[in-house]
């Protein structure tokens, strides 16, 4: 009973460990359990005996990770940070090996994500003082991350276009269940990210070859008929996903900056920036303080604060800067962000994708 008992708590922890991980991830915070002690105590759940091989696998490669996420996002020289994402790269590919089991399409796909956002936090990180986020000079560090991401990108792409949800998972029957809802969210966030990525690296870079354009250009077809095909109209998530590469496929090396407009980390900052140049290319500008604000809620003065002020601190205060000007300088995560629903911006079915008007009306979705 004892032995079940543990058993039982170690596969509920390790859920919470996925979990907690992912939604760092995605929402472009640093992930919870990522102490020395905490990553021993998830490896020694890892060995215990009868636990589902899927669970295990996955834990094991957020915990390798996790492991190694504040040194990919640390100040760091190129070459230190070259040396961690090798010892990444490394500990992700022994795995297989480590734990001597065969990866199915889910586990696949939970793989490449690993790499995808591995590379993606160290590009971000790596091309902040950079004012040109989109060229690098060949046989440096950001070229190399760039040329991972990009190859990493397809095979993102690969599985989650013709792979998940084949008759070979045998997960759920595709007949009840739609695909899209089916899979964890991370699946289709991940999937975006890749898209987003190869839009700003590849397609709309102008040192890209055209024979690399090409190969992108396809891949993102690939996930725009992907997503079409589980909308049943084009106001469903992935229906207004589709519409987003759409817009973002319009644009142009001179017509959008797929620059770091919000720095968050990672996948996140690829896929908040995405967001904010496809508003900007349909006219709406404002979405980037929309944004901000929803990351740095600045509280207004309270009437009561103003009732107390005299003549003379009035005359002496310094004139109040506009809430855009604030927020423009606030540009970092608050620790409450999880109370905040922050999940909401990158959710393409949120009423946050609303844009607001000179005049302070909302325009609802195209």
């Amino acid at each position: 009973m004892a032995a079940d008992f543990r058993r039982g708590m170690a596969k509920t922890w390790l859920e919470c460990f996925i979990t907690s991980t992912n939604l760092a991830l995605m929402n472009g915070l640093t992930p919870p359990l990522r102490t020395p002690n905490d990553l021993r105590t998830i490896k020694r759940m890892i060995k215990f005996d009868n636990l589902p091989t899927k669970l295990v696998v996955e834990a094991e490669i957020l915990r390798c990770l996790t492991k190694h996420y504040d040194s990919l996002v640390g100040e760091m020289d190129s070459f230190a940070r070259d040396t961690i994402v090798q010892l990444c790269d490394q500990e992700l590919d022994s795995i297989t090996a480590r734990l001597q089991c065969s990866f199915d399409s889910h586990l696949s796909f939970i793989f490449w994500m690993a790499k995808l956002h591995m590379y993606a936090l160290a590009l971000v990180k790596e091309t902040q003082q950079l004012k040109d986020k989109q060229y690098f000079e060949p046989d440096t560090l950001c070229s190399t991350l760039q040329q991972l991401a990009m190859t990493t990108a397809y095979r993102v792409i690969d599985i989650y276009c013709n792979d998940l949800g084949t008759p070979t998972c045998n997960t759920y029957d595709t007949s009840l269940v739609n695909q899209h809802i089916a899979f964890p969210k991370s699946f289709f966030f991940g999937v975006m990210v890749a898209t987003f990525l190869l839009i700003k690296y590849s397609v709309l870079n102008r040192s890209t070859s055209t024979e690399r354009k090409a190969e992108s250009r396809r891949k993102i077809q690939m996930v725009h008929t992907k997503l079409q095909d589980y909308s049943s109209h084009q106001y469903t998530e992935p229906g207004r996903a589709a519409s987003v590469i759409e817009v973002l496929c319009r644009g142009s090396p001179d017509t959008i900056e797929l620059g770091a407009e919000i720095e968050v980390g990672g996948g996140a900052s690829i896929a908040l920036n995405a967001l904010i140049a496809a508003a900007n290319l349909r006219g709406k500008r404002n979405l980037k303080s929309h944004l901000l604000q929803r990351l740095n809620p600045v509280s207004p003065t309270s009437t009561s604060d103003k009732s107390q002020l005299t003549a003379d601190d009035a005359g002496h205060s310094t004139p109040a800067k506009p809430i855009s000007e604030m927020l423009e300088e606030t540009a970092s995560l608050p620790s409450d962000v999880w109370n905040q629903s922050f999940m909401e911006l990158l959710d393409f079915n949120s009423s946050t994708l609303d844009f607001e008007t000179e005049d302070g009306t909302y325009i609802a979705h195209d």
